[in-house]
C-alpha cells in the first residue's frame, strides 16, 4: 500500500508481486494461515529486490541532448507482450536531431491475467488493447507535437488480425481490434523478436531485473538509439490466420418434390384421383408404421376436398410441410 508509482516506471517490478498475490488467492489461503514452501520462497525473492528499487533514479526531463524545434524527429514507441500471467505495455519518446537520438521511458501498463483462463493469442491481444490505450493517454498529456507513433508486437497472430477484415473472427477478437483500430492505423504496428520486445522485461521474468539508469527498461531497446536505417529488418510477413476465425454454417435445403406431376394429366377430374389415390397411399404407409388405421374403400368426398385443396397449393407454390397451419388441414 505505500508503493506509488502512477506512471507505471517500475512497472516491471510490481507485476510480480500482484501475479503472487494472485497464486495466493488461487491457492485459497486464509489471511491468517501460512503460505506454502514454494509461495513464500517467491515472496522472499521479491523482497530481496524491494530495496534495490529505492536506488532508483529517473531524470525528470525526457531529452538532454536535443531541443524542440522543427528540426527534431518525435516518435512514440510502444511495446506490448503477454504471458500466461499478465500482459504489459511501455512507451518511449524518441527524439532525432541531426546525428543526435536519444529515448526515454515515459510510462507503462501491467496487467495480472484473470483468473478465468485465457489463451496466449489472446492475451497478446488484450496487451495490444492497453498499449493503445496507455499511449492515447500519453499522447494527449504532452505538450509538444509527436510526429509519428509506432507499436510493437512479437505475436504475429495480433498483427494478422489488425491488417486482415476482423469481422471474420470471433467476438472477443472483433470488438478489440475495432478499438484499436479507432485510434492507431495498420500501418503503425510493427513486429520484433522477443529479444528486442522491452515488454518482456515485465512478463516473463527470468531473474532479478535490472533497475539501474541505462538499463533498457528505462532507457528503451538499442535499436531505437540508432536511425532508422539502421533498425533491425521487419521479418514479418502478411499473412492470414485462422486463429479465433469465425465459425462459418453451411447448409443445403432440400426442396420437397410433389406427389403428382400434373403435366401427365389431361383432365381435372382424373388429376384429382390420381392425387387422391396417391395422398391415401401416403397417408396408409404412416400408419402402418405408427400401427394406426388405414383407409380403404372407394374415394371418399372429405379425401378428395383435401385432394383439391393440395392441387392448389401446390399451383400457388405451398408444398405440404412448409407450413404448420396447411400441414395440418391436410
Amino acid at each position: 500500500m505505500a508503493i506509488f508509482d502512477p506512471l507505471g516506471l517500475i512497472s516491471n517490478v510490481l507485476i510480480y508481486l500482484k501475479i503472487l498475490f494472485q497464486e495466493i488467492w488461487r491457492a485459497g489461503i486464509g489471511w491468517d494461515d501460512l503460505i506454502p514452501e514454494s509461495l513464500n520462497e517467491k515472496w522472499e525473492k521479491w523482497l530481496d529486490i524491494l530495496p534495490k528499487v529505492q536506488n532508483v533514479s529517473i531524470p525528470r526531463g525526457y531529452r538532454s541532448l536535443t531541443q524542440l524545434g522543427p528540426q527534431t524527429n518525435i516518435q512514440l514507441h510502444t511495446f506490448v507482450d503477454a504471458s500466461l500471467s499478465g500482459f504489459a505495455a511501455v512507451t518511449y519518446l524518441r527524439f532525432e536531431q541531426g546525428s543526435t537520438v536519444e529515448c526515454a521511458i515515459v510510462g507503462a501498463k501491467t496487467r495480472v491475467a484473470p483468473l478465468k483462463f485465457l489463451s496466449i493469442p489472446r492475451l497478446e491481444l488484450q496487451a495490444a488493447v492497453i498499449g493503445v490505450r496507455l499511449a492515447d493517454r500519453i499522447m494527449k498529456s504532452l505538450s509538444f507535437k509527436v510526429h509519428k507513433r509506432f507499436f510493437w508486437t512479437d505475436f504475429r497472430d495480433v498483427l494478422c488480425w489488425i491488417q486482415s477484415d476482423h469481422r471474420r473472427y470471433s467476438q472477443f477478437v472483433a470488438f478489440r481490434i475495432s478499438e484499436i483500430l479507432e485510434t492507431t492505423e495498420a500501418a503503425d504496428w510493427g513486429y520484433k523478436r522477443s529479444k528486442e520486445n522491452v515488454a518482456d522485461d515485465a512478463t516473463k521474468w527470468q531473474g532479478v531485473p535490472d533497475l539501474t539508469e541505462n538499463s533498457r527498461w528505462f532507457k528503451g531497446p538499442s535499436f531505437l538509439w540508432e536511425f532508422r536505417s539502421n533498425w533491425p529488418s521487419n521479418p514479418y510477413r502478411e499473412d492470414t490466420t485462422d486463429e479465433e476465425l469465425r465459425a462459418n454454417i453451411f447448409y443445403h435445403q432440400a426442396k420437397p418434390a410433389p406427389v403428382i406431376n400434373v403435366e401427365d394429366y389431361s383432365s381435372w377430374k382424373r388429376l384429382l384421383r390420381a392425387t387422391t389415390t396417391a395422398l391415401r397411399a401416403a397417408h396408409n404407409i404412416r400408419q402402418n408404421s405408427e400401427n394406426g388405421k388405414r383407409i380403404t374403400g372407394p374415394l371418399s368426398a372429405e379425401e378428395l376436398q383435401q385432394a383439391t385443396i393440395y392441387l392448389y397449393r401446390l399451383a400457388s407454390g405451398c408444398f405440404p410441410g412448409r407450413d404448420r397451419n396447411s400441414q395440418r388441414r391436410i
